[in-house]
């Protein structure tokens, strides 16, 4: 209290050998009293300074000004809080008399009934699985559809191998660039060849363009028809048979 410094010397927690003179000793520091008076002057300092600012907030808050006057002193808040308790209330009370879709789908038993029957329905779908029943039991559990897939790939790798070697028409077609260099020239010349017909040139472009000879050829057609007809009626007229006797 009188500022003065104190030593408290006690060997509670001693370990070692006894003190010798000369020897040094290990000290704990404690705060001085006039620094923790310092320092709670600082902290009641700080809780003033809160203190002050929590009366200011309250005191703007009781003027009803700013978004928490408003909530605690705004009745509209209020109604509107009321009015939408009120309405939970008559939506609560209309699923409860069973009214609407909610209200239908917890009241009556169809829907629970219907939804017992999905999951029957559905565990039956899984036990036909399990018991290999039906196209997807067979996927799951016949181990042919594997093995032929397994083979399906591996033929399918054969092929890809004979392909990348140059082997079989596909092979030379990939690799030979003779057999490419033919086929090229080939589509070019059908690529000619079609635009020719398209341009109506060569017999074969006109056959497509020339209309002319369309309509001779179904002229023709009509009169085969004609004559058929008419030879059909009347067979003895171009059928006349001359007989010379010598």
């Amino acid at each position: 209290m009188l500022g003065e410094t104190y030593l408290d010397i006690e060997s509670s927690q001693a370990i070692g050998p006894v003190a010798q003179n000369g020897d040094t000793l290990p000290t704990q520091v404690h705060p001085d009293f006039n620094e923790v008076v310092r320092s709670s002057q600082s902290t009641l300092q700080n809780m003033d300074a809160l203190l002050k600012r929590a009366d200011r907030i309250l005191a703007f808050a009781e003027s009803g000004k700013g978004s928490l006057g408003k909530l605690i002193y705004d009745p509209t808040l209020y109604d509107r809080f009321s009015q939408r308790v009120t309405e939970f209330k008559g939506v609560v009370d209309e699923i409860a008399q069973g009214q609407g879709s909610l209200g239908k789908l917890i009241n009556n038993n169809d829907a629970y009934e219907k939804f017992v029957a999905t999951l029957d329905r559905i565990n039956q779908v899984a036990d036909d699985l399990q018991a290999g029943k039906g196209s997807a039991g067979k996927f799951l559990k016949d181990p042919s559809l594997y093995n032929n897939a397994n083979d399906t790939i591996a033929n399918l790798k054969k092929v890809s191998e004979d392909i990348n070697a140059g082997k079989g028409t596909l092979g030379r077609l990939t690799k030979d660039e003779e057999l490419a260099d033919k086929l090229n020239t080939t589509m070019t010349k059908l690529a000619a060849i079609t635009s020719e017909i398209e341009a109506g040139q060569g017999t074969l472009g006109k056959l497509f363009k020339d209309e002319t000879l369309y309509n001779n050829a179904n002229h023709m057609l009509e009169d085969s028809q004609s004559l058929l007809k008419a030879f059909r009626e009347n067979p003895k007229k171009y059928l006349a048979i001359k007989l010379h006797i010598f």
